[in-house]
């Protein structure tokens, strides 16, 4: 296991990382904070090589950190202000992003395979304000509500 700390000048922790090794793939536990101390992102990520083809028979080979699980974002003040789903580096699932205060959901994105497939708004009272669905392209498909 690898543990790595940074700080902030006022002697804050920045930002936290453990890394470990299972089955032969690096796992990354990361937080972050704000200057103030309160946190900011939390989330889990794999390491995975990836090759990349440059024409002329050349291949790149590097190493990615892929986000897994469930990623929290928090404003500076500390309520919860986003949360996002991965399943290996691609958003997968239910994202939900809150209005400031972190009491009231402003919206709701729904992904499969990385691509928008839903989307729904919401007023500041927490009323449905739109329902859309999404073509894999990112065009709209159809309106649903509101």
């Amino acid at each position: 296991m690898v543990a790595e700390k940074l700080y902030f000048l006022n002697g804050k922790t920045k930002s936290e990382l453990v890394q470990t090794k299972k089955g032969g793939v690096l796992h990354i536990v990361a937080k972050s904070f704000h200057d103030n101390g309160n946190k900011e992102f939390s989330g889990r990520f794999i390491e995975r090589e990836q090759w990349s083809h440059f024409g002329f028979g050349s291949y790149w080979n590097y190493r990615s950190n892929l986000p897994i699980g469930v990623h929290r974002y928090y404003e500076k003040k500390g309520p919860l202000s986003a949360i996002e789903r991965y399943k290996d580096g691609k958003r997968e699932g239910v994202s939900t992003y809150y209005r400031e205060g972190g009491k009231m959901i402003e919206r709701e994105d729904t992904y499969e395979d990385d691509h928008l497939v839903r989307r729904k708004e919401y007023d500041p009272s927490g009323k449905l304000s739109s329902d859309e669905e999404y073509f894999e392209d990112g065009s709209l498909k159809r309106r649903l509500g509101p």
